[in-house]
């Protein structure tokens, strides 16, 4: 079994579900402000991709939150 069979074996099927929804960030015209809940969803599992992300800081925490949670 290769490294990604591995992986699939092991998520559940609402990992797998959640990996396919794709969320808009929700930056505002004043400024970058990552959308309410998505911190949370992005830890449970439930965004697979989050979209009209901005700066640096947010694409590293963002990421962080996804590998460590």
């Amino acid at each position: 079994m290769d490294r990604v069979d591995k992986l699939l074996a092991a998520m559940t099927v609402e990992e797998k579900i959640g990996q396919l929804n794709m969320a808009a960030a929700g930056f505002a015209v004043t400024g970058p402000v990552l959308a309410s809940k998505a911190t949370e969803d992005i830890s449970a599992g439930h965004i697979g991709s989050l979209l009209k992300l901005w700066g640096l800081g947010t694409g590293t925490r963002t990421r962080q939150i996804a590998v460590e949670k």
